[in-house]
């Protein structure tokens, strides 16, 4: 709890909570199993559970958008196709991680344990486990299982450098990735620490690398922008 506190303040610009209601984050992705090379990346977010990415592929945008415990993933072709709630449970904002599902850390249904020292990106840092010990409609085994993430604090920095957690399979719960994100070139932003740069690993493997351009907060974002199909 102290690390993680710690961590939030750090990042916050000295406040306990995330200060901003939205944020729009533009910038490249490129994926390492297509060969489109770096094409442009807007993540959304509203609030504390709404997301919105957008990947401008040359043969369109490819769209998902989280609200909730619901979600949908649309490629560029128009097909749509519905997320599993329980692999929302945990994935919140992203490309920023104090307003993620780390934001939740002091509430009463959250465990909370140190895992102890690690090393990333060559640098010492302390892991957090966090995970849902109680949700409405599943056990409790259940619930940590689906919301586990470990959290990676960077010792010297206090920055958060690593989320780690699980995908789960579609039609099937018990078959699951491992899903890494390193955070990396945090730059003040309006008073918070943000990172410009994050790489997604799948089960150990390089899937995709975004390094932003700009980030900015409150534009006055519309919940309509969130809505699911």
């Amino acid at each position: 709890m102290r690390i993680l506190s710690a961590s939030l303040a750090a990042m916050n610009g000295g406040q306990a909570a995330f200060p901003h209601q939205d944020s729009v984050a533009l910038g490249t992705i490129s994926f390492s199993n297509e060969s489109v090379g770096n094409v442009p990346v807007a993540f959304k977010y509203l609030g504390s559970d709404m997301v919105r990415i957008e990947v401008s592929l040359p043969a369109g945008t490819r769209l998902m958008i989280q609200n909730g415990n619901q979600g949908f993933l649309q490629a560029p072709d128009g097909q749509v196709r519905t997320l599993q709630s329980y692999n929302l449970l945990a994935q919140r904002i992203s490309h920023v991680p104090q307003s993620s599902f780390v934001s939740h850390y002091n509430t009463n249904s959250m465990e909370v344990l140190y895992f102890g020292q690690s090393v990333v990106q060559n640098r010492p840092a302390d892991v957090i486990s966090l995970c849902f010990k109680q949700l409405a409609n599943f056990s409790p085994v259940m619930a940590c299982k689906f919301t586990k993430t470990l959290v990676s604090v960077d010792i010297a920095t206090a920055l958060i450098t690593k989320i780690e957690f699980s995908n789960f399979a579609e039609n099937n719960s018990d078959a699951s990735q491992c899903i890494e994100i390193f955070f990396s070139d945090y730059r003040n932003v309006g008073g918070v620490m943000i990172p410009f740069q994050r790489a997604t690993y799948i089960d150990g493997q390089p899937d995709s690398a975004t390094i932003f351009t700009s980030v900015v907060f409150d534009v006055g974002l519309q919940a309509s922008d969130f809505a699911v199909k």
